[in-house]
């Protein structure tokens, strides 16, 4: 049961962390795995002179690894590997270590990051506002309403500004006069229209001064012909699919202009994947707001389920990936068990997101109700 419940963790953890962990190999990802293996090794070597010191046996040693490194798939290949050679009388050496050193590196890492804070007077949102790069680095999402004032974009699109000028933000409505609308990709801008934009401060200053200036007129506040509206993303035929693919602008008249994932606040973009369990703004036109509901689900309870047959198929997969034999040099064979093949398949199956009608991904709640 406890291999079972090993394997459902590491699943679960790998279908969250598959979109990042593949998107970030195409940057620095592959420095960053690099300097984690050297940290790897080095806790290894070190790990040497208190095994000699103390006269450990292997298996104590091997839990002890597991537990400074706070890795529970690491205790459990070392337990697996134990029984599958017959070293069952040594099988609670590796919890016994692990059980010892996995507090006291806890402990040990809170202290460091304490101590290194207080020394080094770390400003975490300085380094944030650096660092908005980063893979799970959200920055601050506002609106700002702007006043089309500048000649040189009177009469241009706003895909052609975009493009032109690789604008960050998002553009949800326009009033020119006393008519609002929702704005699309192929919206003229004319003198004195008023358009909300939502994205980062930085980007939102940018574009005021493209478009012409921030005006103190808050459009966003009349909901009289376009409204927003928030929806929970419930529908399969949804999930997995990007707001390219969904091209909502073209079937609704509808534009999302903030994405909630959890806690963490998303700046939406066109090739962003929704997630079931994700909560989508969606402003559109009042008439039409229940359709584009309708579309995403906007079920609380659907959100709440999990289809069994498509976990179920992605375990097997991962379990089966770990029982193979993977032949190495000198005779020796290994496997990637129970916590390895299942995280290896499913941070395959997180990035793709779906196959055809199967979506493997979870929804936000349930993966995390499933890791518990």
């Amino acid at each position: 049961i406890y291999q079972f419940g090993l394997a459902l963790f590491v699943y679960c953890v790998g279908l969250s962390s598959g979109p990042g962990f593949l998107r970030s190999l195409r940057g620095k990802g592959i420095a960053y795995n690099v300097l984690s293996l050297a940290v790897i090794l080095l806790a290894a070597l070190l790990l040497l002179i208190p095994h000699h010191l103390l006269s450990l046996r292997p298996a104590e040693t091997a839990g002890v690894f597991a537990g400074l490194l706070t890795s529970t798939p690491a205790l459990a290949a070392a337990v697996e590997y134990l029984s599958r050679t017959g070293a069952a009388g040594q099988l609670s050496d590796p919890v016994v270590g692990y059980s010892i050193a996995y507090p006291a590196s806890v402990l040990g890492v809170i202290l460091a990051i304490y101590l290194a804070e207080r020394w080094f007077r770390i400003d975490y949102k300085a380094e944030a506002r650096t660092l908005k790069d980063l893979p799970g680095v959200s920055p601050e999402i506002t609106c700002w309403t702007l006043r089309v004032a500048r000649p040189q974009v009177y009469g241009r699109t706003v895909r052609d500004l975009v493009a032109e000028h690789r604008l960050q933000v998002v553009f949800g409505r326009i009033r020119r006069g006393d008519h609002a609308d929702v704005v699309s990709w192929e919206t003229h801008l004319e003198e004195g229209d008023l358009v909300t934009a939502v994205g980062p401060e930085e980007e939102l200053e940018r574009a005021a001064r493209i478009l012409g200036c921030v005006s103190d007129v808050e459009a966003d506040l009349d909901r009289s012909d376009v409204d927003m509206r928030e929806v929970f993303v419930s529908n399969p035929e949804v999930a997995g699919r990007t707001l390219r693919e969904l091209n909502l602008p073209q079937r609704f008249g509808a534009v999302v202009s903030r994405v909630w994932r959890g806690d963490l606040q998303l700046m939406p973009y066109a090739d962003m994947p929704l997630e079931l369990g994700d909560r989508v703004r969606v402003l559109t036109r009042r008439e039409r707001q229940q359709e584009v509901a309708a579309f995403l689900g906007d079920s609380y309870r659907a959100i709440s389920e999990i289809d069994i047959a498509v976990l179920g198929l992605g375990m097997a997969l991962g379990i089966g990936l770990g029982l193979v034999p993977i032949p190495l040099p000198g005779g020796i064979r290994v496997r990637l068990g129970l916590a390895g093949g299942p995280l290896i398949v499913a941070l395959f199956l997180g990035a793709r997101q779906r196959t055809g009608p199967l979506v493997w991904t979870l929804p936000y709640s349930a993966n995390l109700l499933l890791r518990q």
